[in-house]
């Protein structure tokens, strides 16, 4: 099914109901599964990874269907073993293209027996129950180049080892905000970590699970910051239960949209986004190893502003639901962008030079089974036509998308 959105203007006031945050949402219920808690999470994320992940947990069936979220099953995987659950995880063939094997292997490590269904260390995979009933191994040299998750993952489980454990790791970890994210709920619901540069040790210590408000996801307000700053004119634009924390690494949009004139009004339970003024400038300078699910949305919005967009340490950006960095690349590419790339070791930077882009009225693209691609390239629909090819992927992290952009459309 594809979809045509028709070229559109912004309402000048408006309110925008977001999703909760999704990676919030999957550590707290892993956190909760593993406190054997009844306590309710309120607000949890209904994105399809989420909703795939609750049910995986609270099935009694041997085998399961984990979907296509590479959050969900890496979490998954580490549950069961800890759990002494045997289960078959069978999950969409696309997770197969991204990196997971680092986790498996890390998982052998401390115990764990795997039966691999078909190619080794790719879905679907028996987790068998341990034959040792402790953790014998104390001490990890955790793979972080590729995806934080294969961290949290094992962090989470952590505090129900029967001695100290401690995780190290080499250089910049990928999204390190994601590893402290899951440290900081860990502490808040009982786990005792001790947190160095390169390194966490992590206490025998049960979790206690307290009533939990989930917040809004400051990944997708980054697509309505970024119209925000496409628009000319003046708008003031509220998001419920969207907060300044330190838990997600995205609000950095906040400051990136500021350099065009966006504001963010902090209130207690709501933020408030407001533009009165356009700023333009020639460059922007981003580094995105902590905030890689911003890239889609700048890099469409630099695009539309004929800018230069100078990226560091975009390497990681190859291993999620799809290629971004080539997708994104080629799209801006064929509309007359020039880009210069710069390897070195394990990182990547490029420079895209939008100033010779000309985008026509009427634009076709395919998302490649990506959701943030499809709420990127929705962004053109300010100034063409826009046909998508798969507009149902925003249902794996923000569900009610194109009813939101739709309301806070002028009619």
């Amino acid at each position: 099914m594809t979809m045509l959105l028709k070229k559109i203007t912004l309402k000048t006031d408006a309110e925008i109901e977001l999703p909760s945050s999704k990676s919030i949402s999957n550590r707290l219920l892993i956190i909760q599964a593993l406190s054997n808690s009844n306590v309710e999470l309120t607000n949890v994320s209904k994105a399809k990874d989420t909703v795939e992940l609750q049910k995986c947990l609270s099935s009694q069936e041997r085998i399961i269907h984990a979907g296509e979220g590479g959050t969900t099953v890496r979490f998954l995987v580490a549950y069961f073993f800890i759990a002494n659950h045997e289960k078959i995880i069978h999950c969409d063939e696309t997770l197969n293209s991204r990196p997971h094997e680092s986790l498996f292997r890390h998982l052998e490590q401390l115990g764990a027996i795997f039966e691999f269904q078909g190619s080794q260390y790719k879905f679907p995979v028996k987790v068998c129950k341990r034959k040792l009933p402790e953790i014998e191994c104390t001490h990890l040299q955790i793979d972080v180049k590729k995806s934080s998750q294969f961290l949290s993952s094992l962090l989470l489980i952590a505090p129900l080892f029967t001695k100290p454990f401690e995780f190290t790791w080499e250089g910049n970890s990928v999204s390190y905000p994601y590893i402290n994210m899951t440290c900081k709920l860990m502490s808040q619901y009982g786990a005792k970590l001790e947190i160095f540069k390169n390194k966490i040790v992590v206490k025998p210590s049960p979790y206690s699970l307290e009533a939990t408000f989930v917040e809004s996801d400051w990944s997708s307000a980054a697509f309505f910051y970024c119209l925000a700053s496409l628009v000319e004119h003046e708008v003031h634009w509220k998001f419920p239960y969207l907060v300044m924390s330190d838990l997600q690494a995205d609000q950095k949009i906040s400051k990136i949209a500021s350099l065009f004139g966006v504001e963010t009004l902090v209130h207690i339970d709501f933020i408030q986004l407001t533009k009165k003024n356009t700023k333009s400038f020639e460059r922007l300078c981003v580094d995105f190893l902590d905030c890689p699910d911003l890239f889609p949305a700048i890099a469409v919005c630099c695009a539309m502003k004929k800018m230069i967009l100078e990226c560091k340490n975009v390497q990681h950006l190859r291993h999620k639901e799809s290629d971004r960095l080539f997708e994104l690349t080629e799209f801006v590419k064929k509309y007359g962008a020039t880009i210069k790339w710069h390897e070195l070791d394990d990182t990547i930077e490029i420079c895209i030079d939008n100033r010779s882009i000309k985008l026509p009225d009427s634009i076709e693209v395919e998302v490649k089974n990506d959701h943030r691609l499809a709420m990127a390239y929705s962004l053109l629909s300010l100034v063409a036509k826009v046909k998508i090819d798969q507009p149902t992927v925003v249902e794996k992290s923000f569900p009610d998308y194109w009813r939101q952009l739709d309301l806070l459309s002028r009619k």
